[in-house]
């Protein structure tokens, strides 16, 4: 069996999803999005990898964790939204966010 996904292994993808996201207008600021989102996104094998080791909480988190380092080094804003009634989407599965304020994130300019 091989080794479980670990954040560092994800990071590309991660990436990818998020300089992937949608724009307003030319020029303008990428879209924020969540770590749902973010997993919902990535190449379906991976994201079903993911959800394979550790169900769907436990995919956001590595998620969230590859994000959060990402962030330490390279210009990914963060912030958090109020996801009280919040529900996504992720791999044919409705999620509510585990907290009332969700971390969301954007690829900035910093």
């Amino acid at each position: 069996m091989s080794e479980r996904l670990r954040p560092r292994d994800i990071e590309a993808m991660v990436l990818a999803v998020l300089r992937g996201a949608v724009r307003t207008s030319e020029g303008a600021p990428r879209a924020w999005m969540s770590a749902y989102q973010v997993l919902a996104l990535m190449p379906e094998g991976t994201s079903a990898r993911l959800i394979a080791e550790g169900q769907i909480i436990g995919a956001v988190n590595i998620v969230r964790t590859a994000l959060d380092d990402l962030a330490i080094r390279l210009p990914i804003d963060t912030s958090v939204i109020d996801a009280r009634g919040l529900r996504l989407a992720v791999d044919g599965h409705l999620v509510t966010p585990g907290s009332p304020a969700a971390p969301v994130y954007r690829l900035g300019i910093r």
